[in-house]
């Protein structure tokens, strides 16, 4: 099990030029969560919406409820269990990390300490050393793709204290910028007289240098702000402006805030949820709702309850 990786040189953690931008992150406020949130996170974003088979917490311990009859999956309880990827799903016991499937069988004992999500090839990782196949089933020793990415690790340059751009070591600008935020293969995000736009590898302008704030969430998804708006944009293509800032950007998903509460707009720049939320997650249908329950959303937007926050404590 061997696969070659590329890498495009993706931004995957929010990027805020200024300290008033913040980062959208996982809720602490509730104390300690008897699962990890982040793979939760992971896990959920994997997870069928509408997958009537979903986790959840009673007096601390995590089963799977058939959410149309009501029935829990071989009545087996686990100290964590996460959502199901068509039919696996990890889970922990006695300490210890496994794989189980829509029958609530062990197809990975649960042995291993610990797990992610890796991306690059697709499937779980336990301990660093084994990694199981979400889509064939099977599991196989774990070995590193190969890393080939496009701008390498110096991508600028700086003279007479600028910055110009460097691809595969050849200069291509004249450094006359105050900074550069991002480099990849269609633009590259600069910053010139306290300003933000974007240029190509060349130096030309595609989006004017003209904008007091910018925010970045992946290179395809990103805000720049101007006055009292703040524009939305896929790659190079204009798709709203609102005066809301957003919080996070990802996948479709821009997510804003709301006298403490959040919501976020499609591409259209409407809103998407019927209600406002405390926390919603920006990579999955995941949310803490007002009576600080964490659910998630099926693609009506009703909510199935995980796990109770407060109770939880």
């Amino acid at each position: 099990m061997f696969k070659r990786v590329r890498f495009v040189l993706l931004i995957i953690l929010l990027l805020a030029t200024k300290a008033g931008a913040q980062y959208y992150s996982i809720p602490d406020s509730y104390g300690k969560y008897p699962f990890d949130f982040r793979d939760l996170e992971d896990l959920s974003a994997l997870m069928n919406p509408n997958d009537t088979l979903k986790p959840r917490y009673e007096n601390g311990r995590g089963q799977y409820i058939n959410t149309r009859t009501g029935e829990i999956l071989n009545r087996k309880q686990f100290e964590a269990a996460y959502p199901f990827y068509q039919q696996y799903a990890v889970v922990k016991d006695s300490g210890k990390y496994g794989i189980i499937n829509k029958k609530g069988d062990f197809v990975v004992p649960p042995r291993f300490s610990g797990f992610y999500l890796d991306d690059y090839p697709f499937g779980i990782v336990f301990s660093s050393e084994m990694f199981f196949d979400l889509q064939t089933g099977k599991l196989d020793t774990f070995r590193y793709g190969e890393i080939d990415p496009y701008l390498g690790m110096n991508y600028s340059y700086t003279e007479g204290g600028k910055y110009g751009i460097v691809i595969k070591g050849r200069k291509k600008t004249r450094a006359i910028y105050d900074s550069i935020l991002f480099a990849g293969r269609r633009f590259v995000v600069v910053k010139k007289g306290g300003k933000y736009g974007f240029i190509d590898t060349s130096g030309a302008v595609l989006i004017p240098i003209r904008y007091v704030d910018i925010i970045l969430s992946r290179p395809d998804y990103f805000a720049l702000k101007k006055g009292s708006e703040w524009y939305y944009y896929r790659g190079l293509t204009l798709l709203f402006h609102h005066p809301f800032q957003p919080i996070a950007l990802i996948s479709n998903k821009f997510i804003f805030e709301v006298k403490g509460f959040y919501n976020y707009f499609d591409n259209a720049g409407q809103t998407v949820l019927p209600v406002n939320y405390k926390w919603i997650s920006f990579k999955s249908r995941l949310a803490i709702n007002a009576k600080d329950q964490l659910v998630f959303l099926n693609d009506k937007y009703q909510e199935f309850v995980f796990y109770n926050c407060v109770a939880g404590r």
